[in-house]
């Protein structure tokens, strides 16, 4: 047996339990979200704090996917581009 040891990416986030995660301008970010077992839909609220809470215009992009271990442009199943959203 061959085993390659990688660095894990994600950051895992559970149902029911907030979760501050710290998202620099222009770099993805990587969560993992435990779905088996889980009821539909997921909800999601994201809070902006500090400068950005400020700001009118927030660009803030998030690709979904069930078989992507990194989805992005062109390797998603769902593309939500609000603050606010709820998958089914």
């Amino acid at each position: 047996m061959r085993i390659i040891a990688t660095e894990n990416v994600h950051q895992t986030i559970h149902p029911n339990k907030p979760t501050d995660i710290e998202v620099i301008e222009d770099n993805p970010v990587f969560l993992k979200i435990p779905t088996r077992g889980a009821l539909s839909p997921a909800k999601f609220k994201i809070e902006f704090r500090g400068a950005d809470a400020k700001r009118k215009n927030i660009d803030l992009k998030i690709y979904l996917s069930f078989t992507e271990k990194e989805p992005g442009e062109g390797k998603y199943d769902k593309f939500v581009n609000n603050v606010n959203f709820i998958i089914s």
